[in-house]
């Protein structure tokens, strides 16, 4: 079952091969990528996360707001501890980068032991396996629809500055028609591959990759990923540029086939 609340991770990655203490330069543990559950054993996410050999995933964290807080407290009300998981088998998909670099930029982590759920911070969010009937229109519909985006990625436009904000990030981006993208998608050998969302002076940036587009069935109260963070302009943010995101019902066949109980 998936519900109307959104979980959305962190990829805690080290960089260098060496398990090191935060603030190190070679060996640094970073908050690496974003992902989104699907269900209490998988999380979705992008392949050219794990790509570099230079990256040793270390696991995901859950149920996690801000990042230099622990628990998450507002007033005098305080969220579970979050849930820091090992990953034990990283799934990409088959033909990631075939035929072109980012093709197939889709990847599933599979926890070492089930995430526990609670209804209000740690849920899986909906996957599109049908969108006329999930999202009560088909995934040619989306143009036009506004999508959410979520991360702890960078807030500058500056491809030379990454800022990063201690705080889960969210923004609304408006879903394109590829025409859009055509810069970015010109070599995805199917337009279905992957969605063009943003254009409005919004966008993700560096930090996001991995991280979910959603929309929500507002008859059921329920969100669904519909895209995950893959592909953007040098400059995040700029007016008149998009980015590209993986569509999820694309690969829905594909993800369903790699879940195992």
């Amino acid at each position: 079952m998936c519900f109307l609340v959104v979980t959305v991770l962190v990829v805690v990655a080290s960089l260098g091969g060496s398990y090191a203490q935060r603030g190190a330069v070679n060996g640094q543990l970073v908050w690496f990528c974003g992902g989104v559950l699907i269900n209490d054993r998988y999380v979705l996410t992008a392949a050219h996360c794990f790509k570099s050999a230079l990256v040793t995933l270390e696991s995901v964290r859950l149920g996690e707001h801000t990042l230099q807080q622990n628990p998450d407290c507002e007033k005098r009300l305080c969220a579970p501890t979050p849930q820091d998981i090992a990953v034990e088998r990283i799934i990409s998909h088959p033909d990631y980068r075939k035929p072109c670099s980012e093709c197939n930029d889709i990847a599933l982590l599979r926890l070492a032991h089930p995430a526990i759920l609670n209804p209000l911070h740690v849920v899986p969010i909906c996957v599109p396996v049908n969108p006329q009937k999930d999202l009560g229109f088909s995934e040619a519909q989306y143009q036009g629809k506004t999508a959410w985006a979520a991360g702890w990625g960078s807030v500058s436009r500056d491809s030379a500055t990454f800022v990063r904000l201690n705080t889960l990030q969210q923004v609304q981006l408006p879903i394109q028609n590829l025409d859009f993208c055509e810069t970015l998608r010109k070599d995805y050998p199917d337009n279905r591959m992957v969605i063009c969302a943003g254009g409005e002076g919004k966008d993700t940036c560096r930090g996001d990759s991995g991280g979910p587009l959603t929309l929500t069935n507002s008859d059921v109260s329920r969100h669904y990923v519909v895209g995950i963070t893959s592909l953007g302009p040098r400059e995040c943010g700029s007016s008149n540029t998009q980015g590209l995101y993986s569509s999820v019902s694309f690969y829905a066949q594909w993800i369903l086939s790699n879940l195992q109980p």
